[in-house]
């Protein structure tokens, strides 16, 4: 028996917090929807799933209104999932080594009312993918670095951490908070004085300072995987607003130099494909992971042209790979990605979230074209702008206020 998972008094759950179902994910390749048939015939956990040396559960209830909660641990070989009553909560516990025979005897006894995870379902072409996407996205990561970003300070049990899609880096608003390199562009670190409209511009001293600053921590890299597996189990919105920063950080460096020497320093030098490869393979398999509801409420499409621009670019220029299946890859997810943009966009303005904005706001949209400037005055000139500092800040706001707007904008009417 390689792996167990005791399910303890299911049914009970499923009453207490008056669900139909309890979704259950493993490792996001294993996805369960545990029911109330289940419970009846006296489900009692589930066997031989595959350990990695990270591991995630992640959990829902029919009656859930906040979404995914999960369980970050490391290759723990058996564990109980059991309802807290206090916490109104599932609780992910470790059972104790010694306990192993009589959980073996206790399964032999009772086989029949255990999900047991075959080994023939790596057969399947669907799951053998996702599993690979999963080893992929948590490659060069370990539990113990993990556990320094994510503290649990009154966890009895250090090895099991909590997330939820509340969970954020202000320490004193719960008892679990993350302590990832806050990618900030507005703050005084990210723009040097006498540099504001260069810095803006151009990522690339912003990238080399914090390169240097986590070369002995926890590369940026690791830190963007760790965010994006925390993210897809929860829908955590602040971890997705500081992979996106990650991200940014990189497609808007100009410096090749600067770009390439941040990817060597996080990837091994014997890894078979170049770094930047290796960069891009990275940035499409997060895309493929997101579902579409991910893509559409949490996607930044602005970046997500930025990044395709970028990879187009590098493909032309022969930067990337003279691996003929990765250049193949690479140019259909360009288009793929593109048109899912364009779909994201169409929904945003024509779909569910146009008919929220006009619940919101009672926009009347008659005679309003898109894009339809309130006036030409509202539009303003950047390059007459480059030398004049007053102007500069006027704008784009000083880099002495992180608060301050950090973009140039259109004042404009939208069709919603």
């Amino acid at each position: 028996m390689e792996s167990i998972l005791l399910l303890d008094s299911l049914k009970e759950t499923l009453n207490v917090t008056k669900s139909q179902y309890l979704n259950l994910s493993i490792n996001n390749h294993i996805n369960l929807r545990l029911t109330k048939d289940n419970a009846s015939s006296h489900l009692l956990g589930i066997v031989n799933f595959p350990l990695e040396n990270i591991n995630i559960i992640s959990y829902e209830f029919s009656s859930d209104q906040f979404g995914y909660k999960c369980f970050i641990f490391p290759a723990i070989k058996m564990l109980n999932l059991s309802y807290d009553q206090n916490n109104h909560m599932l609780q992910l516990s470790r059972i104790n080594d010694t306990d192993e025979q009589t959980i073996m005897n206790y399964h032999n006894t009772n086989a029949k009312n255990f999900i047991n995870i075959p080994s023939h379902r790596f057969n399947d072409v669907n799951y053998h993918e996702e599993y690979k996407a999963y080893k992929f996205i948590k490659s060069g990561m370990d539990f113990g670095t993990l556990s320094k970003h994510i503290i649990n300070e009154f966890s009895t049990d250090s090895s099991i951490i909590y997330v939820d899609s509340q969970t954020c880096s202000i320490q004193d608003l719960q008892n679990t908070y993350f302590t990832f390199t806050n990618i900030n562009f507005k703050s005084k670190e990210s723009i040097r004085k006498g540099y504001e409209m260069e810095d803006f511009n151009n990522t690339s001293w912003y990238l080399k300072k914090l390169s240097n600053d986590t070369r002995d921590n926890c590369n940026l890299l690791i830190q963007l995987k760790i965010q994006f597996l925390i993210f897809i189990n929860t829908l955590n919105a602040s971890v997705c607003e500081n992979m996106h920063n990650i991200i940014q950080l990189f497609v808007k460096c100009k410096d090749e130099i600067v770009l390439l020497n941040a990817l060597e320093s996080m990837y091994p030098s014997n890894e078979e494909h170049s770094c930047l490869d290796n960069f891009y393979l990275l940035l499409m398999t997060i895309w493929e992971f997101m579902n579409w509801e991910m893509k559409l409420y949490f996607v930044k499409t602005t970046l997500w042209n930025d990044v395709i621009n970028k990879l187009d670019t590098d493909l032309i220029n022969m930067r990337i790979t003279d691996d003929d299946e990765h250049i193949k890859y690479f140019n259909f997810m360009c288009e793929k990605i593109k048109r899912q943009l364009k779909d994201i966009i169409k929904e945003k303005e024509t779909g569910y979230l146009s008919d929220v904005k006009n619940l919101l706001y009672n926009v009347d949209t008659k005679g309003i074209t898109n894009e339809d400037n309130l006036s030409d005055d509202s539009e303003m000139d950047l390059l007459a702008c480059e030398n004049n500092e007053d102007q500069y800040i006027e704008i784009y706001g000083s880099s002495e206020d992180e608060y301050a707007p950090a973009v140039a904008y259109q004042i404009t009417y939208k069709r919603y």
